[in-house]
């Protein structure tokens, strides 16, 4: 049986509201200034980091250009509320807070092109850039949220509250239907990983022995059981992410 449509599920959150992120020792906080499909969100976050979750009038001199950064995330943490919202910005207007321009690669060709992404976060138009202009901008992509919650907690010289690199996989024994991809870069990792979320998989990244990719993400089916007709065709899906993020597909395993 197929899994839910994530586009169609009601968001528990919307395009204006406050938000925070939890960070060891206290809060940083975020600005939801646009939502797409598969929770795909684009936030604008600041600092410094508070020692408690700010009360909405408390934000209401923050502006777009008080940001310490601006990026694409996914919003699950939004939607089970593990980063609270904090209220709706009482003068919210969508112009005021544009989406920013991004820099982008196929990581086979050394030329740079610039992404304009539309409000849904899904069109685009792009045009050539140099290489010295395209190092001015952020990569093209989306965010894990461990991964803002490390930039966020680097930017305010503090550290993210979830440490353990293996607490997401599962006990021995019960290892699901899964993937093997590897990554010599942290970040794109990351981007793999929500890019197989949105397949529908449930990616974890853990270190890995091999010295030059470093990164293994593993990319679990949800259910226990799977066919080889079944594996192969999610192993074309996820070579092509591997592909796309600079990493190599690796294979997979299942159980008996």
């Amino acid at each position: 049986m197929a899994g839910p449509d994530m586009s169609m599920r009601k968001s528990t959150y919307q395009p204006g509201d406050w938000f925070a992120i939890p960070l060891r020792g206290g809060y940083a906080v975020g600005l939801l200034a646009r939502t797409g499909r598969y929770r795909q969100c684009l936030g604008y976050f600041f600092g410094p980091l508070l020692s408690q979750v700010p009360r909405l009038e408390q934000l209401g001199q923050l502006q777009a250009a008080d940001a310490l950064w601006v990026y694409r995330f996914d919003g699950l943490r939004l939607e089970n509320r593990m980063w609270p919202i904090i209220g709706r910005h009482p003068q919210w207007r969508h112009d005021k807070w544009p989406v920013p321009p991004v820099r982008h690669s196929n990581y086979v060709s050394p030329d740079w092109t610039i992404r304009y992404y539309a409000d849904d976060l899904e069109r685009y138009q792009e045009r050539p850039a140099t290489a010295d202009e395209a190092r001015t901008i952020e990569k093209d992509g989306v965010a894990g949220a461990l991964f803002v919650e490390l930039r966020l907690a680097d930017l305010l010289g503090t550290e993210a509250t979830e440490v353990d690199p293996f607490a997401a996989l599962p006990p021995p024994g019960q290892e699901p239907p899964r993937h093997y991809l590897y990554f010599h870069d942290k970040e794109l990792a990351e981007h793999a990983a929500e890019a197989s979320r949105a397949l529908g998989y449930e990616p974890a990244i853990v270190p890995s022995a091999d010295e030059a990719k470093p990164f293994l993400l593993l990319a679990n089916h949800k259910a226990k059981r799977a066919t080889d007709e079944e594996m192969e065709q999610a192993a074309e899906r996820l070579a092509s992410v591997a592909a796309e993020w600079g990493g190599e597909y690796d294979g997979w395993d299942k159980p008996n």
